[in-house]
């Protein structure tokens, strides 16, 4: 594993002054990726590791870069004493094998616990397992699944969204299309259902969404390339990342985007384009902390406690209200709040620490 210089790390977009940021390979295995850890001022790195196959291994740093740098601020914002990072395993044309994941393990025990990780997108249970077998480092979530937690503040994000857009946040009577049917898509489409909220839904598993629309017979599902264009209340991005591009947000039928989806925005331009066209923005780092919450729960001193959990989830829905009241008051995209705010924790605690 080698430190990548800074001056290169420069070039791109996605690079914001972070701290570190690692290659890392291990050629008996396969094993090929990278570590970025963008701010460590609230607390060691926190972020998932992702599987995946990049069309170049310089897609992969990027999306490293851009994923560590929303941790940072998810952390914040959600008021858990943990700093940003990311990483990324390059998907070897091998396939999957088990030895892959111990030597990244060991990899990740090299940092000596400046960076903690758990699943991602690309990993299983089985896979964490063997990461968890090589490495104190890769977080055992006491809690179980997280995407529940994950779309519980999806949820309470939105509720604070249909505030801000209406009179009231009630669900029922409402309307939403919901991108992505994995762990997270598929709760939030069941809690808006429960809710008494008209739900269009899409995914390109075609098994997805055959289960879903059998599991709740009023689900309307739509082909994934036109989900974004349906006239709905609020569209909730939960699959991959960088999908609100300039092109898609002029196509985009919706009064608001509130998702669980990592890194909606294609670009630094894209919220200001949001703003521009009216549509109102819920960044996607405050709207999916509700996993992260769940799972830094299990090293609480005191041991898990479900109710502090659930309250903390909750409390997304008054942060999302604080920020999209603070953008309507200065006339701006909450985006620019939401960063600004997340800044400013830091450095307040930075500010703390060298006193």
């Amino acid at each position: 594993m080698h430190l990548l210089d800074h001056t290169i790390l420069g070039a791109f977009p996605e690079y914001d002054g972070h701290e570190a940021v690692y290659e890392y390979e291990h050629p008996e295995s396969g094993l090929r990726g990278y570590i970025a850890l963008h701010n460590t001022t609230l607390g060691p790195a926190n972020g998932g590791t992702r599987y995946w196959t990049y069309d170049t291994a310089t897609d992969g740093l990027r999306d490293a870069l851009a994923l560590s740098r929303a941790m940072t601020y998810k952390c914040a914002l959600a008021r858990v004493p943990y700093g940003g990072g990311k990483a990324v395993i390059l998907a070897p044309a091998s396939g999957k094998k088990q030895e892959l994941f111990q030597a990244y393990g060991n990899t990740i025990n090299a940092l000596n616990g400046r960076f903690l990780t758990g699943q991602d997108v690309g990993l299983d249970t089985k896979d964490i397992e063997t990461m968890q077998a090589a490495s104190p480092f890769v977080m055992r979530a006491a809690a179980g699944n997280l995407g529940p937690w994950a779309a519980r503040g999806v949820f309470a994000a939105i509720q604070a969204t249909l505030a801000a857009l209406f009179t009231n946040d009630t669900v029922a009577g409402k309307t939403f299309a919901v991108k992505g049917l994995g762990n997270v898509g598929s709760e939030l489409c069941t809690l808006l259902l429960a809710h008494g909220g008209r739900v269009f839904a899409a995914d390109t598993d075609s098994l997805k969404t055959t289960a879903m629309q059998q599991r709740h017979p009023t689900l309307t599902i739509i082909a994934p390339q036109d989900i974004h264009r349906i006239p709905v209340d609020i569209y909730a991005p939960c699959a991959l990342g960088k999908e609100l591009t300039k092109e898609r947000i002029d196509e985009l039928g919706c009064k608001a985007v509130c998702g669980a989806a990592n890194n909606q925005l294609a670009d630094n331009t894209a919220s200001e384009h949001l703003y521009e066209r009216g549509v109102l923005y819920v960044p996607d780092y405050v709207a999916n902390a509700g996993g992260l919450i769940n799972v830094v729960e299990s090293f609480a001193t005191d041991g898990y406690r479900e109710k502090r959990v659930t309250e903390r989830v909750q409390g997304i829905r008054q942060t999302t209200a604080s920020i999209l009241q603070q953008a309507n008051t200065e006339h701006c995209s909450p985006h620019r709040i939401a960063e600004m705010l997340a800044q400013t924790i830091i450095s307040e605690k930075r500010k703390t620490l060298s006193s």
